[in-house]
């Protein structure tokens, strides 16, 4: 199984990541993602929210990139799919519109990620505890606004 570098491009998910135990696969993050402060002090920064150095981004080769519909641009997401198939990374859309969401979320990253296999989070999950109101998506079916 090849490793695991997810970049997110995404504050609250950067954190939602760490929290999560996951911090040792982070590869990449924006100058937004700044908590908590010692544990993403090393991480590369690849630009802002609305404005990633792609290139830098590319070089980091990563394997997940985490976007949110709110936080990103849509032209961003088009140009990481456009990558060569072998350098492409899995891009991950998120979505929250609730406190309730959450669970959805971390439900939608653990299964987004094989690491996650035998991650305790997924048994949490797997318990169903998750709400329905929020479903994976695709850019297309969210909003295409990037305020």
């Amino acid at each position: 199984m090849p490793a695991t570098r997810i970049a997110s491009l995404v504050p609250s998910i950067t954190e939602l990541l760490i929290a999560l135990g996951l911090r040792q696969h982070v590869v990449a993050r924006t100058g937004f993602c700044i908590h908590p402060a010692d544990d993403v002090r090393d991480i590369p920064k690849v630009g802002g929210t609305k404005d990633v150095n792609l290139d830098k981004l590319r070089s980091l080769r990563p394997s997940h990139v985490i976007v949110n519909v709110d936080e990103n641009r849509l032209d961003t997401v088009d140009a990481i799919r456009a990558w060569p198939k072998a350098e492409r990374p899995q891009v991950i859309v998120t979505h929250p519109n609730s406190p309730e969401d959450n669970l959805a979320l971390i439900d939608q990253l653990v299964h987004s990620n094989s690491h996650f296999e035998n991650h305790p989070v997924r048994g949490f999950l797997g318990a169903g505890v998750r709400p329905s109101s929020m479903k994976a998506m695709s850019w297309s079916q969210c909003s295409k606004r990037t305020y």
